[in-house]
């Protein structure tokens, strides 16, 4: 695949959190005037702003976690891809740490979840493949 693909996806998950968050201050919104006009203690009310508050937090969520993240670890390839050193791409307190761990009940090893997923685009999105080693002396740099 082309690096081309990998700029649609960050481009494609850039949009996909502002329409979240457009839609998370809708509902903070319709929560707030609930809050404002609500003078009943009756259980619909209390049921339509629960529903409404756990839709904020679903909202949230989402945009925060399994979006952010992928948006996170496909920047992460992308600068790789692209010549970047891995300190001009996050912060130090941001580091990726790749620590390896084998399961006991199956024997394989795995990665952590930001390094195995940025080696993963790397891989697939790039012209051509690298090992471990590679990305491991790229991401001390």
């Amino acid at each position: 695949m082309s690096v081309t693909y990998l700029k649609v996806k960050i481009k494609s998950l850039a949009e996909e959190a502002k329409i979240i968050r457009k839609e998370e201050n809708k509902a903070q919104r319709n929560y707030n005037w609930l809050k404002k006009r609500s003078t009943r203690t009756d259980e619909y009310s209390n049921q339509e702003v629960n529903k409404v508050v756990r839709l904020c937090y679903g909202l949230y969520h989402h945009r925060k976690s399994p979006v952010g993240t992928e948006a996170r670890y496909a920047l992460i390839a992308y600068g790789y891809l692209r010549g970047r050193k891995y300190s001009q791409i996050e912060q130090p307190k941001k580091k990726i740490s790749v620590n390896k761990y084998t399961d006991p009940k199956v024997g394989k090893m795995y990665l952590d979840d930001a390094a195995a997923r940025s080696f993963k685009l790397i891989n697939k999105y790039g012209p051509k493949k690298i090992t471990f080693e590679e990305f491991e002396a790229w991401l001390a740099e």
